[in-house]
């Protein structure tokens, strides 16, 4: 089946598609439609060269698979107003599986980078996994993607989403991995319908404004923070600095004192698990910045606050560094007394290894 659809992808652009190419290969565009898929041997259907494509009619899958697989970089593909449709149905809930509508597919990572690539112009719907997965320096620009079990539109480094509509989705509306992404003008409605977590997830700037039924958007698009979830804990008090993710830093504790003002990212921080996978959790304490000069919290008069393994810096056993938790019994008092609540802090010896909260840079 593989080498029946590469033939037939490579006898389409040698002969320009025959009759059913017409006026888009006379515009030095390659046309798509299903008539072309069937004759390359169906889903999915490869593209292997980059160039200009463009679809002239709908495409229906009539299976879970995926639609589309781009094999090169450099392609612009122009929906055109059309449908790229799999029977996928979001209905309380939506199926999940590993089809996609548009995809890069990840066992061809030298593909990674290169020229842009950038889809636009029309439908993407019904498919179980994420309705377009592209990767670096892409761009997906005014599609209408529904009715996927993934996330709506999924991009890595350097990627853009513009003026996009996304949902019904069973993940993330816009999936961002990796940075330099940047999204504007996209709506999403009825994300997340298989579960918790944020309409747009990952590192991205919003240029313009967007709408999300949350606040990971939009003016109210808040900065996240997240408990580092390496296990085993890593960090003793001379790494500390140096394990959270790009784009994030080691929180002073008055970056993070207030969590009503920011998003927990849960999916890079520990989270608890049913009923409330996608807040902070409770009790779990990690690392974090004093903001105050550099300590070694030499015992006894070592301060919780001021503490700092020198700045962090030592991971010697007789030197303290302040980790802080949430609370978790509203109704009591935490054993170590505090006037920083819902926050308790503690001491720990440097030489120990602790997780490190980590705050939006």
């Amino acid at each position: 089946m593989r080498m029946r659809q590469l033939l037939g992808v490579l006898t389409a652009l040698t002969l320009g598609l025959g009759a059913a190419a017409g006026a888009g290969a006379a515009e030095g565009r390659i046309e798509i439609n299903q008539a072309v898929v069937d004759a390359a041997g169906g889903f999915p259907f490869l593209i292997i060269e980059p160039g200009s494509y463009v679809l002239t009619g709908d495409i229906v899958v009539p299976g879970d698979t995926t639609a589309i697989e781009l094999r090169a970089s450099g392609i612009d593909l122009d929906l055109n107003g059309f449908a790229i449709s799999g029977p996928a149905v979001c209905f309380i809930g939506c199926p999940t599986g590993a089809s996609s509508g548009v995809m890069r597919p990840a066992l061809f990572p030298l593909l990674q980078g290169g020229s842009l690539t950038r889809i636009h112009g029309g439908r993407i719907q019904g498919f179980t996994g994420d309705c377009v997965q592209l990767a670096d320096n892409s761009q997906v620009e005014n599609v209408i993607v529904s009715n996927c079990g993934g996330s709506g539109i999924v991009l890595r480094n350097g990627g853009r989403a513009q003026g996009n509509t996304i949902g019904p989705v069973g993940e993330a509306g816009l999936r961002f991995e990796g940075t330099g992404n940047v999204f504007a003008h996209n709506v999403l409605t009825l994300v997340r319908e298989n579960g918790a977590g944020d309409a747009v997830e990952g590192m991205a700037k919003e240029t313009a404004g967007n709408s999300c039924p949350d606040s990971s958007c939009g003016g109210s698009r808040l900065p996240r923070f997240y408990l580092e979830s390496s296990d085993p804990n890593k960090a003793d008090g001379s790494e500390a600095r140096s394990v959270c993710a790009p784009g994030f830093h080691m929180a002073s504790f008055w970056e993070i004192r207030d969590p009503t003002a920011l998003r927990y990212d849960h999916t890079l921080g520990r989270s608890q698990a049913v009923p409330d996978p996608a807040g902070p959790p409770v009790p779990d304490a990690g690392w974090v910045r004093t903001g105050g000069d550099s300590n070694p919290g030499t015992l006894p008069g070592a301060i919780p606050g001021q503490a700092n393994c020198n700045g962090y810096t030592s991971n010697a056993l007789e030197h303290r560094g302040t980790r802080v938790s949430l609370h978790d019994d509203w109704t009591a008092a935490p054993a170590f007394p505090s006037n920083i609540l819902p926050w308790v802090p503690t001491l720990s010896p440097c030489s120990f290894n602790n997780p490190v909260w980590c705050v939006e840079d």
